[in-house]
């Protein structure tokens, strides 16, 4: 898979399973002389890269390889999810977020057509830490990229690994513009937000991951054997639309 900026701002991986991970807010890259954003959220999703990187191995071990692509340039100079107006302001970061949203197009589109149906998991991080907060919230842009039905399958999934999961339909985590524009069309869509005190944890870090690559199998493999007609996952192509391609800059 090949972008069209300096690649080594893009970690992008080719699948063989129907799963497409993205990892926009990870990046630790400041290239030289490149302008930082003066608006908007500039706080990086701080251990999401290594999170992303346990998961793709414990994927590995209990289901297959994922696709994956990650924008290595820290979000304080470019927000890959946000539109392309909102995402940077030095010009010089425009092949950047093209390379990443290229990427993720190209991810999706080859997972559609190999294996017919694709679920996107957009990972970041929340800032819970607290006793009671939840381990992991999921957005769907209030189901827009999600029926009811898969959102409950996942949670489910989820919590009967021992985590806290809270499905958000309102809020900074209910889902942003990755999961809006690639959803749809075979596509299911969903946003993490992993709690701190997961992802800064290296051993909690990896079991949460090893716990989801579990559950992301056992979603995946009724969502791939009973295809979006089925009940569960039924509805989404409608409410979603057509995905668009990603904006040329």
């Amino acid at each position: 898979m090949r972008g069209r900026g300096k690649l080594k701002y893009l970690l992008a991986r080719r699948g063989d399973i129907p799963l497409v991970i993205s990892v926009p807010h990870g990046g630790r890259e400041e290239p030289e002389r490149m302008a930082f954003r003066r608006s908007g959220n500039r706080r990086a999703d701080i251990y999401t890269m290594e999170l992303a990187g346990d998961l793709f191995s414990s994927l590995e071990s209990v289901w297959g390889r994922p696709y994956l692509a990650a924008g290595l340039i820290r979000r304080s100079i470019i927000d890959y999810n946000r539109p392309l107006e909102e995402a940077y302001e030095d010009p010089g970061a425009a092949p950047h977020y093209r390379d990443f949203h290229h990427a993720l197009e190209e991810s999706v589109a080859e997972c559609l057509k190999k294996l017919g149906v694709c679920l996107l998991l957009d990972i970041h991080g929340s800032r819970g830490t607290g006793s009671g907060d939840p381990h992991v919230i999921l957005g769907t842009c209030r189901y827009v990229s999600m029926p009811p039905g898969a959102v409950r399958l996942l949670t489910d999934l989820m919590a009967g690994e021992g985590w806290r999961v809270r499905h958000d339909t309102e809020g900074p985590y209910r889902g942003g513009f990755i999961i809006r524009r690639y959803a749809g069309d075979g596509v299911l869509g969903v946003q993490l937000e992993i709690s701190r005190e997961v992802r800064l944890g290296t051993d909690l870090r990896a079991e949460f991951a090893s716990s989801l690559a579990r559950s992301l199998s056992a979603f995946g493999s009724r969502f791939s054997a009973a295809g979006p007609n089925c009940e569960t996952f039924s509805g989404f192509i409608s409410r979603t639309g057509p995905r668009v391609k990603p904006p040329a800059v």
